[in-house]
């Protein structure tokens, strides 16, 4: 007997060709099946997934709601027909009309022949999905139910009624404290999945209960610890806050040095460097960035050592000694290009760039920084920056320029 949950022959053989980069032929499949059972949830459904799959949400969206309105007699085609688009409407950032479909997917749930795949509880994503509707009691209420099921799901379910809880101005972990040890690793794990996805002010007031009510005795404690504070330090990353983020980033690092990590207790170290000259504590910066370029020397990490280089030219850069941040700059592109690090080269093109702009340079700015975007992904950091130090030479009036490098 076929699994009922999963995806039909017909939008696997789409997919396929999507891909392939045959959209035309993926979708023109997708539509014949829909014209031959014009009156049929499953072949709207699958048309609505391939549609969604080439970004044409809007499109996908309307399919969908088409297959929930045919969906009335088949509990398992109701049940993902509500469900599918309730996930789409809440990635679409449509959370109410987002949590009305979910309710009518969990109405059909209870009649389902077969229980659904043993994936995320239609009641979590429920409560996930409150969360971001500012309905702090109600997802509080979905995740204890989820807890009172006691599944898989309690660890990421705790993290939902603790983020609720913190939204309401409560103490996030109060109620939870006596499962903490048996559930603290799961919990972790699901921190760091929501890390880009929820409030990072609640987040990280989450994850800073977690780490006073952490339990040293857990199995394999030092991994656990290490996990969560590397989420710690993006989320203080996140929300900005420097002060913090060196202090996270002082635990993390001898937490490496204590389980003998020695590359991530480097990387770990460049990042509190570059915290501190962000910060203007420039004393001692000098000589902890000779240690870690020696220590990248003699690795043989290029990359490492490119990067410590370039935090060299910042350091240099807030000094004032300009030619001293333009030569490390420009042996940091020479560093990374040795070792074919697209990202690390683009950085220190860009940063170069942004050098040049501060001493009035202009042309070679913009050349510059041109060069290092080509190499970076527009959420990288330092895009932004280039990007933004662009506009600000050819419009200098609307000037907002990052002015970290």
């Amino acid at each position: 007997m076929s699994d009922p949950y999963s995806p039909s022959d017909n939008l696997r053989m789409a997919r396929q060709w999507i891909e392939s980069g045959q959209v035309g032929k993926g979708l023109a499949q997708l539509e014949s099946a829909v014209l031959e059972s014009p009156d049929s949830s499953g072949p709207l459904r699958d048309l609505a997934w391939g549609l969604w799959w080439v970004e044409r949400q809007n499109d996908a969206l309307n399919r969908m709601v088409q297959a929930s309105k045919f969906a009335t007699d088949d509990p398992v085609i109701a049940y993902l027909s509500w469900r599918d688009l309730g996930l789409m409407r809440a990635s679409v950032h449509r959370f109410e009309e987002s949590l009305a479909a979910l309710e009518k997917a969990s109405e059909w749930e209870e009649k389902l022949p077969l229980p659904p795949p043993p994936a995320k509880p239609l009641l979590l994503a429920r409560a996930e999905i409150s969360l971001y509707a500012n309905l702090p009691k109600q997802a509080l209420e979905l995740a204890l139910r989820v807890i009172g099921q006691n599944g898989n799901a309690v660890p990421s379910a705790i993290l939902v009624a603790a983020e609720a809880r913190a939204l309401q101005g409560k103490p996030p972990l109060e109620p939870f404290v006596g499962n903490l040890r048996s559930h603290f690793a799961g919990l972790v794990e699901a921190l760091s999945e929501r890390v880009q996805q929820g409030d990072p002010s609640i987040l990280r007031h989450v994850a800073s209960e977690m780490l006073d009510l952490f339990p040293g005795s857990i199995s394999d404690a030092l991994q656990v610890e290490i996990k969560l504070l590397n989420s710690l330090v993006t989320l203080d990353g996140i929300v900005r806050d420097l002060p913090a983020r060196s202090q996270s980033l002082t635990r993390l690092m001898a937490a490496y040095a204590r389980v003998g990590d020695r590359g991530a207790w480097a990387q770990g170290r460049l990042d509190w460097i570059r915290v501190q000259i962000d910060l203007g504590r420039l004393d001692g910066m000098e000589l902890a960035l000779e240690e870690l370029e020696a220590i990248g020397i003699g690795e043989g990490w290029g990359s490492f050592h490119a990067a410590s280089t370039r935090q060299k030219g910042r350091l240099e850069a807030r000094k004032g000694n300009n030619s001293l941040a333009r030569e490390a700059f420009r042996l940091a592109i020479q560093l990374a290009r040795q070792v074919r690090d697209d990202v690390e080269a683009g950085r220190a093109e860009v940063v170069l760039g942004i050098q040049l702009f501060h001493e009035g340079d202009d042309a070679e700015a913009i050349r510059w920084i041109d060069i290092g975007l080509e190499r970076l992904d527009p959420e990288d950091d330092h895009f932004k920056a280039g990007v933004n130090h662009r506009e600000c030479i050819i419009d200098r009036k609307s000037c907002a320029c990052f002015r970290n490098r």
